[in-house]
């Protein structure tokens, strides 16, 4: 199925303006393209898919995950020969979900997709675009997680993993700094990399950072010394304390011309940046100072958490204001020290 928008559905209804002119950049990607069935039935239809992504959906990853599941299902739709988003019922989304499970995704993967279907499909018949929702009596499959399933590092491998970590470039120095400010600040990747220079301040004596977390929250939070230390490191070698730079961005890209390494003006690439972690990680395992392993940088956030709780006088709900929960819930998915079977108790099994 064709899943973008038919040429005489580009046009507003005013008859000159491109249909997608006036949604932001980051809006315009997979989830600007209306399926065929939604764009067959005019350009307020039109409108209101855009519209979903665009307005209602804030969260660039949220936006890109959902856009993904909605053409998923679309697609799926469009291959047994429903042409038409009215004509689309509860049956159809609950076999595509066993379809979705039958391919070995994820549960906690289906549950997200169906998630994104019901709110698109609320918001198209509250806009007249269907007349009710087809999902909104669908079942996802139960899925319960009682702890979390990223890889996390022990407290001691950590620690030796923070010692090792060579500061010897401008580029080492940085990815240490970023590794120890999602480890001891519990921040997730995607705020790290928005810090800019005046995200890092001086009060009463004592480093602080402030990240700009989901939901819109602001944290500010008082560095550890050892990520004083480290973000002390980078930014005086990389010239980043002149107040003049406050606007700029922290974590930085390279520019590496006729042998020599430096500091660009450019914020450091998300992606990049895993690459760094991961490429860290892979030597330090190789080395012998951490256990061989998939660690990346949600990895690293959530040993920050894991050590924090481990430790005999953490509060969990500290935990939770740190790593910018919602819900107790969430941060107690970090709580792993229930994990620890002693040997001696399984030797108490008497078979």
């Amino acid at each position: 199925m064709n899943s973008s928008i038919p040429e005489n559905r580009r046009k507003s209804p005013s008859g000159g303006s491109d249909l997608l002119a006036a949604v932001p950049a980051p809006a315009i990607s997979e989830s600007a393209l209306v399926p065929a069935s939604v764009a067959l039935l005019g350009d307020d239809a039109c409108h209101a898919w855009v519209e979903f992504f665009a307005s209602h959906i804030r969260n660039p990853n949220t936006r890109v995950s959902y856009a993904r599941a909605a053409h998923a299902l679309f697609r799926w739709l469009g291959d047994r020969g429903i042409k038409d988003v009215r004509d689309i019922r509860g049956v159809h989304v609950s076999a595509w979900i066993e379809d979705r499970l039958l391919d070995g995704m994820a549960k906690a993967t289906v549950k997200l997709e169906l998630a994104a279907v019901r709110q698109l499909f609320a918001w198209l018949a509250r806009h007249g675009v269907i007349p009710e929702s087809p999902a909104m009596g669908v079942r996802g499959p139960k899925h319960v997680v009682r702890v979390g399933l990223t890889p996390v590092l022990t407290t001691a491998e950590a620690r030796r993993f923070m010692r090792w970590l060579p500061s010897g470039t401008i580029t080492e120095l940085r990815d240490r700094a970023f590794i120890a400010t999602l480890a001891y600040s519990f921040a997730r990747v995607s705020a790290a990399m928005a810090m800019n220079v005046g995200d890092v301040s001086v009060r009463d004596g004592r480093w602080h950072v402030r990240l700009q977390e989901k939901a819109g929250k602001v944290l500010d939070i008082p560095c550890h010394h050892r990520l004083e230390q480290y973000l002390r490191d980078y930014m005086e070698s990389g010239g980043l304390m002149e107040r003049g730079l406050r606007t700029t961005p922290l974590f930085r890209a390279v520019d590496r011309r006729k042998g020599s390494v430096t500091l660009s003006e450019r914020r450091w690439n998300r992606h990049r940046a895993r690459e760094a972690v991961e490429r860290r990680a892979i030597r330090a395992a190789d080395e012998g100072v951490i256990s061989p392993g998939c660690i990346g940088c949600h990895s690293l956030r959530a040993t920050g958490i894991t050590a924090y709780l481990e430790h005999p006088d953490a509060r969990v709900e500290v935990a939770q204001y740190l790593a910018g929960h919602a819900r107790t819930e969430t941060t107690r998915l970090y709580d792993r020290r229930n994990e620890q079977v002693s040997l001696d108790e399984v030797e108490r099994i008497g078979i």
